[in-house]
């Protein structure tokens, strides 16, 4: 299937989903099929590959075309950065698809704070069960 262009209908950043308007219905995405180092404003236009599951019409390979291309100030190269997620999902950064040098850093959310102290958590209780299972013997 070849790209298809729509705009974004809405984008909801802190839950990390939205939905593209195209060929006279809405589309389904994730921040995780984004290419590019901005998120999608409402109202960007998009180019998108149109894919179908068990929920209906979903979007893959994201270009926010409102964009544009940039130039790298580490290796010169013109390029579209290659957004980094991390533990929660969430956008950390942006880096050079060439050389791997930061482009931008993404501020972080209440979220984020809230996933990482939630995994601290789980490592912390996996090991006191380990503790407390093997103290018995």
């Amino acid at each position: 299937m070849g790209k298809k262009f729509g705009t974004v209908k809405i984008f909801f950043k802190n839950k990390g989903y939205g939905f593209i308007h195209s060929e006279r219905k809405d589309i389904f995405f994730r921040v995780n099929d984004i290419f590019g180092p901005e998120l999608p404003r409402n109202g960007a236009r998009v180019g998108f590959v149109e894919k179908y599951g068990k929920k209906g019409p979903f979007a893959v390979e994201i270009d926010i075309l409102d964009g544009g291309l940039v130039i790298c100030e580490n290796c010169k190269n013109i390029m579209f950065p290659r957004t980094v997620f991390y533990l929660g999902g969430n956008p950390d950064k942006s880096v050079c698809r060439f050389c791997g040098a930061v482009f931008k850093v993404f501020p972080k959310t209440i979220y984020d704070e809230e996933a990482k102290y939630m995994a601290v958590f789980f490592v912390l209780a996996i090991i006191f069960s380990v503790f407390c299972f093997f103290s018995t013997y």
